[in-house]
């Protein structure tokens, strides 16, 4: 639930599931590592990670490279994820509790498209 600032209540929640989708979204694209996702709120609070996977290791490691959260991230959310080799899918949380989507494979060029 959205305060009267556009502020979320269980956003943390809701974002790390848009995350996770996001990832599975980059897995079903055969996206290369190391994956960098940065989450971009209406008010320009943000994070910045990076997932790896260690040679030899079955499980991924996640890097916070950085964050700003001052007051708390504002609705909409964009999260774009971009692999080592530039391929990139981008998808937004617009409402707490409702799900994420991706955009299609091919995004409009240039500026305000």
């Amino acid at each position: 639930m959205q305060d009267k600032d556009g502020m979320v209540e269980n956003l943390g929640r809701d974002l790390a599931e848009a995350v996770g989708q996001a990832l599975m979204e980059a897995a079903s694209r055969d996206m290369v590592l190391p994956l960098y996702i940065a989450a971009i709120a209406a008010n320009g609070a943000m994070l910045y990670h990076k997932l790896t996977r260690p040679e030899g290791s079955p499980e991924a490691k996640v890097a916070l490279l950085a964050e700003y959260c001052p007051e708390g991230a504002q609705l909409p959310v964009t999260v774009v994820v971009v692999d080592s080799e530039g391929a990139s899918l981008r998808g937004v949380l617009e409402t707490s509790g409702e799900p994420f989507y991706s955009f299609p494979d091919s995004l409009p060029d240039g500026p305000g498209h």
